[in-house]
């Protein structure tokens, strides 16, 4: 019994990543070989393959620090004796143990939060607390089968991008949040303005709201024809109440908050305006 618990705590790490290793490149052989042979990729191989990396590196993590492989600066150790250094390696692991103490309450807070929601993974199902809730990253080109496949949920996109990929195909439903205002900058060096006459500046500053105005009423008439196709394809446009809106405008807050703390206040009242 005792030579299995030396060997668990010799070998337990390097076998479980290899076996992560090995278990990453059959699935991504199996991925590839159906999206280009067999013309279709199961839904479940990247989530899996991407879960394997995530424990692979929580692993390797408990490997490095117990083989004492963590990148450092070796230069600064070694001119030490061999008394300073084991004092300096204690050091070292003292602080590496009351750091990780002091995340320990962060970190069950973060599982808590992670088992109440409930979420899962989009296409096996796993509780997300076991891998951590991380988002699914995903390159565009593959948004389109991921929503077919249920890899992921939803996307966000403006109505152009939506059509003109046609990922309305994919989906039921389209929340218009109506979240990103529409900007048009228009941009001038401040010395050359203000060596202009001022009707040359009223002359700019009316043909900018001149501007303006077109180009909302050409980006209205835009969204306008996105909206009737996806509408003609069957799929059907959530219009949010101002109820919502307004929650969301509160939940929100925070985040107006901290950015105003960074940038000027003229800018946030500008880019806020009505």
């Amino acid at each position: 019994m005792r030579k299995i618990w030396k060997w668990l705590d010799d070998k337990l790490e390097e076998v479980l990543m290899t076996i992560s290793l090995m278990g990453m490149t059959a699935i991504m052989g199996i991925q590839i070989f159906s999206r280009y042979i067999l013309g279709f990729a199961p839904s479940w191989s990247e989530e899996i393959t991407r879960y394997l990396f995530v424990w692979a590196g929580f692993l390797s993590v408990s490997y490095c620090t117990k083989r004492c492989i963590s990148i450092k600066i070796e230069q600064f150790v070694e001119i030490f004796p061999k008394r300073g250094k084991a004092a300096f390696k204690l050091f070292n692991h003292t602080i590496e143990l009351v750091f990780f103490i002091y995340l320990i309450p962060f970190a069950v807070k973060y599982l808590l939060s992670a088992v109440e929601s409930g979420q899962v993974s989009p296409a096996c199902h796993i509780p997300m607390y076991y891998i951590q809730a991380a988002p699914t990253p995903m390159t565009f080109s593959e948004v389109y089968i991921g929503l077919q496949q249920g890899t992921i949920d939803a996307q966000e996109n403006p109505y152009e991008v939506i059509v003109s990929n046609r990922l309305y195909e994919q989906q039921d439903y389209i929340v218009n949040t109506n979240h990103l205002p529409h900007l048009l900058s228009l941009i001038v060096n401040e010395d050359f303005y203000e060596n202009l006459p001022d009707e040359t500046k009223n002359i700019i500053t009316r043909a900018a709201q001149t501007a303006k105005k077109e180009a909302r009423t050409a980006s209205d008439e835009r969204i306008s024809e996105k909206q009737k196709v996806i509408c003609d394809s069957g799929t059907q446009i959530i219009n949010l109440p101002e109820k919502v809106r307004k929650q969301i405008r509160t939940k929100a807050q925070p985040v107006y908050d901290e950015i105003g703390k960074n940038v000027n206040k003229k800018i946030m009242e500008a880019y806020l305006a009505p």
